[in-house]
């Protein structure tokens, strides 16, 4: 019994040092879509702190993902100053 009771803790301890390891290299990258995926993940919820699950969620707020749609008059301006851009890099 006591065998089994040390596996099932190293085990344990295995999965939630994966969790860290999982939560670090998201925030470390500062990948909003790996932090979204992180938190669609039951087994990232089921291990994550308090504090990793609040990190990803503040990463997924500041890469806006989910935030909706760019107005078509501000995508529409953005759009030409990305091709203006696009020339000046082209021709110089």
């Amino acid at each position: 019994m006591a065998a089994e009771s040390s596996i099932g803790g190293g085990l344990e301890a295995t999965t939630s040092a994966t969790g860290g390891v999982v939560h670090h290299r998201t925030t470390d990258a500062e990948d909003g879509y790996a932090a979204r995926e992180n938190l669609a993940h039951p087994l990232f919820a089921a291990l994550a702190t308090d504090r990793q699950a609040q990190e990803c969620r503040a990463l997924v707020r500041a890469c806006a993902l989910g935030a909706g749609t760019v107005p078509d008059k501000l995508r529409a301006r953005m759009t030409a100053a990305l091709r203006a851009s696009g020339s000046v890099i082209r021709e110089t």
